[in-house]
């Protein structure tokens, strides 16, 4: 029955997506804005998840911010449903408008470097646009991580969208294989260097725990998987971090932070730590952009770390 379910959600929320090419942007976002509120009201248990996150995360927050994050929490949430389904039909000019990337050259300069570079970012409204990076430099080859759970019409429509810009969907259960295909092809000089990006802050689930690193995260600590650390290393990329921020509904900006913790040689997890910091900042600046307040996996401690950690 639960499967039912989930399979009418997904085909429903996939014909919605493809409705929603026909309207215009702004009928869009007044839906995004009525509607929002009104879920706000009615996914209680989603609200009260939202709400002690947000609680643990900005200690001592008043109530008519919290109410405000709130709100835009799931006003955004609706403006990436629709805005995923307008841009994955836009021209590429049309999508370089809307996503710009604001230090190009400082990834050009890392590419003459190290030809391999290891992309962290988060789950923020909207991380689908990373993926139009190969419009801004030519000859480089981008692939991307991805949590490969079980697939349906939504997943497989995504992966679609994914690769419209050339970048290569890599599961994260078995990524090894097209890493090394992506270098193969570098050392053939067919491409100037490779960029692999991945959303690391995907909640772990109970049954990783051997992949789990626990980071100082708001004076808690933040569960994260460490495979892209571990993957990072291995194949001696330069790490950096991809800051997205928001001008405006639906314009973006995204700017490369290079990562350099200063214990690497004595930290095994000091990237996967350097992330979830750069993570915090991101967070910071526009709470309500990051899309994991309300899931069920994430995982906040509530006890303040100690001077140790």
């Amino acid at each position: 029955m639960k499967e039912t379910l989930i399979r009418l959600f997904v085909c429903s929320l996939v014909k919605t997506i493809t409705l929603a090419r026909y309207i215009p942007i702004k009928a869009l976002y007044l839906i995004s804005s009525f509607a929002s509120r009104l879920l706000a009201l009615t996914a209680s248990s989603h609200t009260k998840r939202v709400k002690r996150n947000l609680e643990i995360a900005f200690d001592g927050m008043n109530k008519k911010t919290e109410q405000s994050i709130v709100h835009h929490y799931y006003r955004n949430l609706y403006d990436f449903t629709f805005e995923l389904a307008k841009k994955s039909y836009h021209s590429d000019y049309k999508i370089c408008e809307e996503c710009r990337f604001t230090n190009i050259e400082f990834i050009k300069t890392l590419l003459l470097q190290n030809k391999k570079i290891l992309c962290y970012s988060g789950h923020f409204v909207n991380y689908e646009l990373l993926v139009s990076f190969p419009l801004h430099i030519q000859h480089i080859c981008m692939g991307n991580l991805y949590y490969s759970g079980k697939r349906n019409l939504l997943t497989d429509w995504l992966a679609k969208t994914r690769q419209r810009y050339g970048a290569i969907n890599i599961p994260h259960n078995s990524p090894i294989k097209p890493i090394l295909a992506m270098l193969k092809e570098l050392e053939k000089k067919r491409y100037d260097g490779i960029v692999l990006g991945s959303l690391a802050d995907v909640p772990p689930s109970k049954r990783s725990q051997q992949y789990i690193h626990k980071s100082p995260f708001f004076d808690h600590l933040l569960s994260v998987y460490t495979g892209t650390e571990k993957i990072g290393r291995k194949y001696n990329m330069i790490f950096v971090y991809a800051h997205i921020s928001r001008n405006r509904r639906g314009i973006y900006n995204i700017e490369f932070k290079q990562m350099s913790p200063k214990d690497i040689n004595t930290n095994p997890y000091a990237y996967t730590d350097e992330f979830v910091r750069l993570l915090e900042q991101n967070i910071r600046e526009q709470p309500d952009l990051w899309m994991l307040w309300g899931n069920k996996r994430l995982s906040i401690t509530s006890d303040r770390r100690n001077s140790s950690v």
